[in-house]
């Protein structure tokens, strides 16, 4: 039930952002500027829109707002953003701003994420080596 709950609400999120990235690049860029209206406006729409249909799709709804958050902060960083500011020569306009994480970046967070999940399960099983039962052979011996 909990699996269908979350690939639900994936394939919510991957929808919304499926029809944004159908606009154009730049209208995608200008929407992550404003990650905060647009990630509340969705998480509390969906939320309403699925109230209706009982508590596992209320759930849906949730999750979905929570994915699509997530999603939303890893884009800005990723891709990169556009806000309606005043730029360098004082005129309004949209001003770029480049994404924060590279791939460099990326594989370097990953790699110490991959260490320190590898040296977890390592400790773990040593652990459960060191404890291994200790077995009593009990021969009875009746006759």
């Amino acid at each position: 039930m909990l699996m269908v709950t979350i690939v639900g609400a994936a394939c919510t999120a991957l929808g919304f952002f499926g029809i944004a990235a159908k606009f154009s690049p730049s209208f995608v860029k200008k929407c992550l500027g404003y990650e905060w209206m647009i990630d509340l406006a969705i998480s509390i729409g969906v939320i309403f829109l699925f109230a209706g249909a009982g508590i596992t799709a209320m759930l849906v709804g949730i999750i979905t707002g929570v994915i699509f958050s997530g999603v939303l902060f890893c884009m800005k960083n990723i891709v990169g953003y556009s806000k309606f500011q005043r730029n360098a020569e004082g005129k309004l306009g949209w001003v770029e701003y480049p994404a924060t994480w590279t791939f460099r970046t990326l594989g370097a967070g990953m790699a110490k994420v991959g260490k320190g999940v590898v040296g977890a399960a390592k400790e773990m099983i040593d652990g459960i080596k060191d404890k291994e039962p200790q077995l009593k052979l009990v021969v009875n011996n009746a006759a």
